[in-house]
């Protein structure tokens, strides 16, 4: 037992505090039960062991009280048997006891009413006596033992596992005493609940409606509007936060033209933040009304994650609407995805001003990044198929991306220098 034990006797129960047994037997008794049924064995043991020590300690009681009566009876046997030799003394000192004397009849009495009162504490010794089936001693005891034998029905152990069983049942009196209590103690938290429940579902149902408008992604516009600035501010653009009109359109990137006079480039970006995939003819859309609505030439339809993105649009998906080209990807390949769409601008203004081009440096370069996009996809797909090819498919991927960076940078520098030898063909193609 613990130092520190503290014992609280309360109207209704018994709180002990630090308790600590060590027997082994109590700790086998309590490991063969479930470790959610310990606490009510153990309540049990205690309530029956002090069930059978109270009735130990009545035997014990029992005991004490015939050893005290059978030691008040020997004194009176003594005291009795010293009656009879002391009034023959002193009346036969005085008067004789001895025939035709005065005392003979005296002293005949004296002997009877000793041998009778003999006669009876040997009947009461007897009656008292527990090693004798026939005394009441006995008898008491033998009830008792019957009480407190566990192999029969109607002993006290029996009768208290009986009525534990009868109140700890499903249907016990403790089940409904408990289920009364707690459910009104839930009952007032399961309404508040309810409650809650029907504002998140409505505030779900908002959430869902906005999905379609454009005011679904304006957190996720910000993100957006983050990266771009980032990037912008080292290429002269000008980035406008335009979504927060709830129109199409959340960003608008304005660059300077090539050619003094001439209407600046703008590029238009639809930000979305969604889980369920678009495909190509929704993505046109979405965009196409962006770009006519922003006044754009060209625009870039950017996915938080790969989840907004149907199967046929996967990473990287180019495209060409009313008014210009497009581009449907994720954030990551956002900024690249917004320069592809600026060459192509830079590209198609220098056609439409007679400018000269170096084709010969910008053919290959965007040969090059075709074919880098397109083992991104294979990347991307290779990724779904095994992941026990993660790092080296990682690592292709990122050279990928250099190799698309690099060659937009020699893009946009061959767009930005003056060719001699250059000349455009085709609409819509460079040529040599």
């Amino acid at each position: 037992m613990s130092i520190g034990l503290a014992v609280t006797l309360r109207p209704n129960a018994v709180v002990i505090e630090h308790l600590e047994i060590t027997r082994r037997e109590v700790i086998e008794y309590l490991g063969a039960f479930p470790e959610e049924s310990r606490p009510d064995a153990l309540r049990r043991a205690v309530e029956v062991g002090v069930f059978c020590l109270q009735r130990a300690t009545t035997a014990q009681d029992v005991d004490f009280v015939r050893q005290q009566i059978q030691a008040l009876l020997h004194e009176v046997q003594q005291a009795a048997a010293g009656i009879a030799p002391a009034v023959e003394r002193q009346l036969v000192g005085k008067l004789g006891t001895g025939p035709g004397e005065v005392l003979a009849p005296v002293m005949q009495t004296v002997q009877v009413a000793s041998q009778t009162i003999q006669t009876r504490l040997n009947e009461v010794d007897r009656s008292l006596d527990p090693a004798n089936p026939d005394s009441k001693i006995a008898n008491a005891v033998a009830d008792l033992k019957r009480m407190l034998d566990p192999a029969r029905k109607d002993s006290v152990q029996s009768a208290l596992q009986d009525a534990v069983r009868t109140v700890t049942a499903v249907d016990g009196e403790l089940a409904k005493s408990v289920g009364l209590l707690v459910g009104a103690a839930v009952g007032p938290l399961a309404e508040r609940v309810d409650k809650l429940a029907a504002h998140l579902g409505i505030k779900e149902a908002v959430r869902a409606a906005l999905e379609d408008t454009a005011a679904k992604g304006r957190p996720y516009e910000e993100d957006v509007v983050e990266a771009l600035r980032a990037w912008g501010a080292r290429g002269g653009a000008q980035i406008d936060h335009v979504g927060t009109d709830n129109k199409a359109g959340d960003v608008v990137l304005t660059f300077p033209a090539d050619d003094p006079g001439a209407d600046p480039l703008r590029v238009v970006v639809e930000a979305r933040d969604r889980t369920d995939p678009l495909g190509r003819q929704r993505i046109a859309a979405d965009i196409d009304a962006a770009m006519q609505y922003r006044g754009a030439g060209a625009g870039v339809y950017v996915s938080k994650t790969p989840a907004g993105l149907g199967l046929e649009v996967g990473d990287w998906s180019e495209g060409a609407g009313a008014r210009g080209p497009y581009v449907a990807t994720t954030h990551e390949l956002l900024v690249l995805a917004v320069r592809w769409v600026v060459c192509l601008l830079r590209l198609r203004a220098r056609r439409a001003g007679a400018a000269a081009i170096d084709v010969a440096a910008v053919e290959p370069q965007l040969r090059r990044i075709q074919t880098a996009l397109g083992r991104i996809t294979t990347i991307r797909r290779r990724l779904t198929e095994g992941r026990g090819l993660l790092d080296a498919i990682n690592s292709d991927a990122e050279q990928m991306r250099n190799d698309i960076r690099d060659a937009l940078d020699q893009i946009e520098q061959a767009l930005s220098l003056p060719a001699t030898q250059a000349e455009t063909g085709p609409e819509g193609s460079p040529q040599a």
